[in-house]
């Protein structure tokens, strides 16, 4: 009841006044595999990082991005970047995870399709990409207290059950999201023969001592052969 109350009041937030700016806003889509890989896509408003007080600003257009320089843009990014690893905390297995820096790029924040010049809501995507530790343990997300937006977060395991929405509000963290990481067959087998001692090693020294106690038993037969003859 109290997610959904949150959510109704997020969508309410979102949908704004007509006579007001658009409220900025965040999605997050975090999918895990069963070795351990995650793909991380944040979809977010850049009046996050261009201002403390983002609702103030109006909607960013597409020629606010378009019509940068390169190394305009890449301050951009950095800025961007910058905002998201200082809001963004991941923990897995009671252990905080940096978050790797990977593709940024701008988007219509309307349809969530590639920007065009006629573009009045801009808003960037992030794509993360990392790999978990091959264990099991409890995977959560905490927003900053700065973060200065509320954030919709949406879960996903593969071949695992359908994926889970939640809200999370600044200072909050998300619902611990438990993962059962596991190698590969082919790594477990790997794993698996280095600890097994090797049976190759372990016939070769019982074979020579069969053939040395054989020739020794022979040299014995002969010997003793030999005596007998000899005998008067």
């Amino acid at each position: 009841m109290i997610f959904f109350l949150r959510l109704s009041l997020l969508c309410l937030a979102l949908a704004g006044m007509s006579s007001a700016h658009q409220v900025p806003n965040m999605t997050i889509e975090a999918g895990f595999t069963e070795k351990g890989k995650y793909t991380l896509k944040v979809n977010f408003d850049p009046r996050l990082f261009l201002s403390s007080q983002p609702t103030e600003l109006p909607s960013v257009t597409a020629s606010w991005y378009l019509d940068q320089s390169d190394a305009q843009r890449q301050e951009t990014h950095a800025k961007a970047w910058e905002y998201l690893t200082k809001n963004l905390h991941v923990r897995f297995a009671g252990n905080g995870l940096d978050l790797p820096r990977g593709t940024l790029i701008p988007l219509d924040g309307a349809t969530s399709t590639e920007i065009k010049p006629d573009t009045t809501e801009l808003h960037l995507l992030g794509r993360v990409e990392g790999e978990l530790p091959l264990q099991s343990g409890e995977w959560i997300l905490e927003l900053g207290k700065e973060a200065n937006v509320s954030l919709i977060l949406l879960t996903s395991v593969a071949n695992g059950p359908q994926g889970k929405l939640q809200v999370i509000f600044p200072g909050e963290s998300s619902r611990p999201l438990q993962l059962d990481l596991a190698p590969a067959a082919s790594e477990v087998s790997a794993a698996q023969g280095d600890d097994e001692p090797s049976t190759s090693g372990a016939l070769v020294i019982p074979s020579g001592l069969a053939m040395v106690i054989a020739l020794l038993l022979l040299i014995f037969v002969v010997s003793t052969l030999l005596i007998k003859r000899h005998r008067p």
